[in-house]
């Protein structure tokens, strides 16, 4: 029961098909199950194209879902109508790799921030223009700011003006979609900084979308490993780097560049491409580039395996694989 009370977000065997000519269909979620908890930072990596900003408008319900559920504090959100999502998008905010996106260009910053305020909260203008002075300075913009066009903003600074806009009304969910990826390495500690303490604040979960193991490492309290459409990992995101049990997670792992590499030691490269994700053949979406791949990987997706506490791979060789 305590579980339930602190489980936030929860996705539920969710996936999403588009339809193309002539009957293909391209299958961009598969059968994910992923739950966010209150006051918990989970990270999904995978890289381009597997799937995760999908997942992101899922998640937002700003996409309808081919199957599954979403639930929001246990409140079933699948085939919600717009007096409920306009509650739930009260409650969780979207992030945006471009902030561009979401910013009119003629529309000054200030404005911008001032919305949140008057549409869900009826502010007057001045109370609003208030507090959205109040969050420029929290993400450490100077109130000049509120006079500029988005044009005017470096890429770093509309980021910052976007997280003050999203934290505003203090929701309960975050998702940010590669919100990061980018930005220069000081504007990206700047803004993980900013979300950690608000975080430690307010007690907000964070969903993160990125493809940077060594961020979603460092910060992720568990990390979701994703590749074409499937979760096929789940652990701590301290644990990552030891016990990771999947073969795509461990490839991820050894194609992460540090200073302190080795320069005489060849870089390890996966090989081949990911299949296409229109009308996937039976089996393990991986097995092509899997160099543990047996017979049974071609007959079968394994679902997920546990291999440790709160630890789950779906590979049919999860707990045979040696260590790294």
């Amino acid at each position: 029961m305590a579980e339930e009370t602190r489980r936030l977000l929860e996705l539920s065997h969710i996936c999403k098909e588009f339809e193309l000519k002539q009957g293909e269909r391209l299958k961009a979620v598969a059968d994910v199950t992923l739950s966010v908890e209150k006051g918990e930072w989970v990270f999904v990596a995978g890289e381009s194209g597997c799937g995760k900003s999908t997942l992101v408008r899922l998640a937002a319900r700003t996409e309808p879902l081919t199957s599954g559920k979403v639930l929001f504090e246990g409140k079933d959100l699948t085939s919600a109508r717009e007096k409920e999502l306009r509650w739930y998008r009260r409650q969780a905010q979207v992030v945006f790799q471009d902030p561009g996106d979401v910013c009119s260009p003629r529309m000054k910053v200030g404005r911008f921030l001032m919305e949140p305020w008057i549409n869900f909260e009826k502010k007057t203008r001045r109370e609003a223009k208030e507090m959205a002075l109040y969050a420029l300075e929290r993400v450490g913009l100077s109130k000049e700011f509120f006079e500029k066009y988005p044009h005017q903003l470096s890429g770093g600074e509309m980021q910052r003006v976007a997280v003050a806009r999203a934290i505003a009304l203090h929701p309960a969910l975050l998702i940010c979609d590669e919100a990061t990826s980018a930005l220069d390495v000081s504007v990206q500690r700047q803004i993980i900084h900013l979300l950690r303490e608000h975080q430690r604040e307010t007690g907000v979960g964070i969903l993160f979308i990125c493809h940077d193991l060594a961020l979603a490492e460092n910060f992720g309290d568990r990390v979701a490993v994703m590749y074409l459409g499937h979760i096929v990992e789940v652990m701590a995101g301290n644990d990552l780097r030891k016990h990771a049990r999947h073969p795509y997670t461990r490839a991820l792992l050894d194609s992460v560049l540090s200073v302190r590499s080795d320069r005489q030691k060849p870089i390890p490269v996966l090989p081949g491409e990911p299949p296409s994700p229109v009308n996937l053949r039976e089996g393990c979406v991986f097995r092509s580039r899997c160099r543990y791949a047996e017979e049974v990987c071609a007959r079968k997706m394994p679902g997920p395996r546990e291999v440790g506490d709160g630890h789950w791979a779906a590979c049919w060789r999860a707990q045979g694989l040696p260590e790294r």
